[in-house]
């Protein structure tokens, strides 16, 4: 599959891999560069470019998802996922009083080891 993005639009940061999801951010710039613009956090399936991420939070990812988490006037950098699928992300423009959070959080949907379970084995002799 393939994600057309919008003119101007571009990454702002690396894209990773999470459990079949490949999340990344970009930037898109209004007609004036000086009005601002939209900050995205892309999540997209792997295998066809579908919804990756649960954007409208009911629990499941499916075609009444976005392709993304828009912040609106608001730069994306610096994805991490930890290993119980929690995503983390940079916002620009947080406020000394604390009105404004620095860091944006998701929960990947995805089962993170992929149904793999763990088997472990002791003898004692």
């Amino acid at each position: 599959g393939i994600v057309t993005l919008d003119d101007g639009e571009g990454l702002t940061g690396d894209p990773i891999v999470y459990a079949g999801v490949v999340y990344f951010s970009t930037w898109v710039p209004e007609a004036d560069r000086c009005d601002g613009g939209e900050g995205r956090l892309y999540g997209i399936d792997f295998e066809d470019c579908t919804q990756g991420i649960d954007t409208d939070s009911d629990g499941t990812v499916d075609t009444t998802d976005e392709l993304y988490v828009a912040h609106e006037d608001k730069y994306i950098s610096g994805i991490t996922v930890t290993s119980q699928g929690t995503l983390f992300y940079g916002i620009s423009g947080a406020d000394t009083d604390g009105a404004s959070d620095p860091v944006g959080q998701l929960s990947s949907s995805s089962d993170a080891f992929l149904g793999t379970q763990t088997l472990a084995w002791l003898e004692v002799f």
